[in-house]
């Protein structure tokens, strides 16, 4: 599958990471603003490059959905490829922590 279109459904699971997080929870507007203006991938990344963790994995946390966390997703197939190795480091201690 081309870099492109696994983008395209990579971005797709961001918004069913959304979507999780407004049904068990609130509703994070500035994560589908976010993934509408920039993109599932460009969000992932740059949560990923922040100091801490999300709101939105924080929130995860909290009720016990870390499976639904940007950090989770990005460890996954066929995800997992679409990131730079700094990145994967960072999901995965990250995902320790919460």
């Amino acid at each position: 599958m081309d870099r492109k279109k696994l983008e395209r459904r990579f971005e797709q699971e961001m918004h069913e990471v959304y979507r999780r997080v407004r049904k068990a929870y609130r509703s994070p507007s500035y994560l589908l603003e976010a993934i509408k203006g920039r993109g599932g991938f460009e969000v992932a990344i740059t949560a990923l490059e922040k100091l801490h963790p999300s709101e939105t994995s924080n929130t995860l946390c909290q009720i016990y959905q870390l499976d639904s966390s940007i950090e989770t997703l990005v460890l996954r197939d066929p995800w997992r490829q679409l990131f730079e190795r700094k990145h994967l480091s960072k999901a995965e201690k990250r995902s320790k922590k919460l």
